[in-house]
């Protein structure tokens, strides 16, 4: 197979795993989708087959280290290489810090970082023996600054970054790179579209977009999913262990009570 090979953890997902299989089908590399959920990875799959890309399903739980182990080792006995990893798998908590439990902080820590380091591991050995490569971690705007009740969610995506940057420095010598994506809000396609989705969602978006974002627009997946496509390309050879925000400007907008103004161009 002469397409650059990418396995999607979470690939399964309808929102921001769907977004990032897409993007990478469309840039031209066979997509691994890969999810806990069976099922998820095969409707993904056969999705992005009806529409002429090519695809493969796996099976893959982050949270069962031999599961990870497995799931690799077939990808690569029946693709022949990995080209690139792209860390999704992810979980969020809408949760006050004083009402966080150990059981609330093992799952999020578990999902969110260990996972994405025993994916990393197992796919880096691959990518070692090969010749190199490149893993993109999901991060978010989270990550920069917070909100009341994300505390736990943004420290474990703040320990992504840190374990990004240490998978950067720790396999460059073999070619391979690590670099994350934070994504802004992002927008559901069906809230997207005026005949389907909650209206008062849409709203809700909308206002979020005048006020929050620099670019007005709403965020779609397949947005984040072009920056991960960009990086795990021969186009970012040089590019690792840094961060792409894909917010709409939000983390570079300090809120402002004035009335908006449009700037005419001098």
């Amino acid at each position: 197979m002469t397409q650059p090979i990418s396995v999607v953890t979470g690939g399964g997902g309808p929102q921001l795993g769907w977004g990032i299989c897409l993007a990478l089908a469309e840039h031209g590399n066979h997509v691994v989708v890969a999810d806990a959920d069976p099922e998820a990875a095969s409707r993904a799959t056969s999705l992005l087959r009806e529409m002429g890309f090519s695809a493969t399903p796996s099976t893959l739980d982050v949270t069962d280290l031999s599961s990870v182990q497995e799931a690799i080792k077939q990808i690569e006995t029946r693709l022949g290489r990995i080209d690139s990893l792209v860390n999704s798998a992810g979980i969020g908590l809408d949760k006050p810090i004083q009402l966080v439990t150990s059981l609330d902080f093992d799952r999020l820590m578990h999902v969110n970082v260990r996972g994405a380091m025993w994916c990393a591991s197992a796919v880096s050995r691959v990518m070692a023996a090969q010749g190199g490569g490149s893993i993109v971690n999901i991060g978010t705007v989270h990550a920069l600054g917070t909100a009341t009740g994300y505390g736990l969610y943004s420290a474990s995506k703040s320990a992504l970054v840190s374990l990004s940057r240490a998978l950067a420095v720790e396999l460059g010598d073999d070619r391979i790179r690590c670099n994350v994506v934070h994504p802004g809000a992002l927008r559901r396609e069906q809230d997207l579209d005026p005949e389907s989705g909650d209206p008062e969602v849409r709203e809700r978006h909308a206002a979020f977009a005048q006020v929050r974002q620099v670019i007005h627009s709403p965020i779609r997946p397949v947005d984040v999913g072009n920056a991960v496509a960009f990086l795990a390309s021969d186009a970012a050879r040089m590019i690792t262990g840094t961060e792409l925000t894909v917010d709409a400007g939000t983390s570079a907008l300090l809120h402002d009570l004035r009335p908006a103004t449009k700037h005419q161009p001098r």
